[in-house]
């Protein structure tokens, strides 16, 4: 296939384009999940590196992203090259990928005496760094190069109905396989080391896949981009951006809580570790059979109500965790992580499924497409919120006084973990829903920015029978302001 071709007929993908494109997903889905469940209890319990260490790493690993995701996000909006601007990281991250996610889990240890704590604490600093900046090199371009697959406002849910399945299959294994493979080795160093090198293959050998099975138009690479910070001040101003974020950010900082407290929960109060793959394996199952329901629902309704029923499924289901008393059948344990992936099925899948739409509304306000600007910002502040997520985690567990040399820990600790893992959650998918009811796109609303859009340009387009009244509440309702798309070419 040839760099830069023209759109399918009627904006419409064979299903085999976009289950090919999807596999890329492997990384964006699954990685986050596996650092999430496994990387601090990593560094606690096989590294025996400091909580105020692992916290540095978190913070500092967030302070990286800060520069270099909104950085990839620019440079891949101006890259020029004979696979497009956005294909070309596709086939460039592949051996990085690789190599950088098996550096992760190298099996080093703090010794008896703690001597060597700076050096280990440096070593996992350094090599966090170098995955997180292959994962922008990559990622920000995968999620880029969507808007310009195909204009259609369904045709991009079930883009991102594939990618969900994938994301999520990947989040499955990712959860359920790395401990036993851990499991199978008497040293867990060892143990770690090889997962390591089986998932870093996993994430990155699909995006030949995904090269293969994508294309760019060239009318949007002559769009002059905006300057670094007239691109960020235009983005702040989006208002249909602003409210996605904020449901974006809260809904999976609570997702990143849950999944990182989980094996804690597990071990340390109910006494049942060894259930965790099982436990975290049916909950992320469930989440991907139940994507293509929440694809109908978003399609009949909109996206949000499909995402606000989620959300109410998922935190009704937290809400009995605290509950939950140590000696509570397994049965309920397997009901409960049921339900949960019910609820997160339309978390894991519809803030990317409306992401798309977003750059028709910045292209309204500014006249230019910059899908990577948003691509970029949108996956900053994912792992800007969950590093904060993560780095407060192991603050938490020091306050109480928590010992991962310990079978057993201490009052305090215990309680502190069931704080973490059922309360916390619940009071960031409470403000969820309130963003989500907010979120002002649907596909009447998409519609009339996308003419509006096509009436600028000159091009043919449906008034849809509006008056200009009710065209200007609709566009003002997206952008925040009749001054912020009026005017514009």
């Amino acid at each position: 296939m040839s760099p830069l071709t023209k759109p399918f007929p009627g904006e419409k993908l064979p299903w085999y384009y976009k289950f090919f494109f999807g596999l890329g997903d492997f990384l964006g889905g699954g990685s986050f999940v596996l650092i999430g469940v496994y990387y601090t209890i990593f560094l606690t319990d096989v590294v025996y590196l400091g909580f105020i260490f692992i916290t540095l790493n978190m913070v500092i690993a967030k302070v990286w992203d800060a520069i270099t995701d909104p950085l990839m996000g620019i440079l891949s909006d101006k890259t020029k090259s004979r696979w497009g601007r956005r294909r070309v990281y596709f086939i460039i991250a592949i051996l990085p990928v690789a190599i950088s996610f098996f550096l992760m889990w190298l099996p080093l240890k703090v010794g008896e005496n703690q001597e060597n704590q700076i050096g280990i604490f440096i070593y996992f600093l350094v090599t966090h760094l170098f995955f997180r900046t292959v994962f922008t090199m990559v990622m920000i371009p995968f999620n880029a190069i969507i808007p310009e697959l195909t204009t259609d406002y369904d045709e991009r849910s079930s883009i991102s109905g594939y990618r969900g399945v994938f994301s999520i299959f990947s989040s499955l294994l990712s959860a359920a396989l790395p401990g036993l493979i851990v499991a199978k080795f008497t040293d867990a160093g060892t143990g770690h080391a090889v997962m390591a090198g089986i998932f870093g293959l996993f994430y990155a050998l699909p995006f030949i896949s995904s090269f293969f099975f994508s294309y760019e138009r060239p009318e949007y690479q002559r769009s002059k981009p905006l300057p670094f910070w007239e691109s960020f001040k235009e983005s702040s101003r989006n208002r249909s951006f602003l409210y996605l974020l904020g449901l974006y950010i809260f809904a999976f900082v609570a997702f990143d809580i849950l999944m990182a407290t989980f094996l804690y929960f597990l071990k340390y109060y109910l006494g049942r570790e060894s259930m965790g793959s099982a436990l975290l394996g049916t909950l992320l199952f469930v989440e991907m059979i139940f994507l293509p329901v929440y694809i109908v629902i978003a399609n009949r309704t909109s996206k949000k109500t499909s995402m606000t029923i989620g959300l109410i499924i998922w935190g009704v289901a937290m809400s009995t965790a605290w509950f939950f008393p140590a000696d509570i059948p397994n049965t309920f344990l397997y009901a409960y992580a049921f339900v949960v992936g019910m609820g997160t099925s339309a978390v894991a899948i519809l803030p990317w499924a409306m992401l798309p739409d977003i750059s028709d509304v910045d292209e309204l306000m500014t006249g230019k497409r910059r899908e990577g600007v948003y691509a970029g910002f949108f996956t900053f502040i994912r792992k800007i919120s969950s590093g904060l997520a993560l780095a407060a985690i192991p603050l938490c567990l020091g306050f109480a006084d928590y010992d991962g040399k310990l079978d057993v820990q201490g009052e305090e600790a215990v309680k502190m973990i069931r704080i973490l893992f059922s309360i916390v959650p619940i009071l960031f998918i409470i403000v969820t829903v309130y963003f989500t009811t907010k979120f002002p796109l649907n596909s009447h609303t998409h519609a009339v920015c996308m003419n509006e859009i096509r009436r600028r340009k000159g091009d043919d387009y449906d008034d849809m029978g509006l008056s200009e009244e009710e065209k200007e509440r609709i566009l003002t309702a997206l952008t925040g302001s009749p001054d912020r798309w009026k005017g514009k070419a």
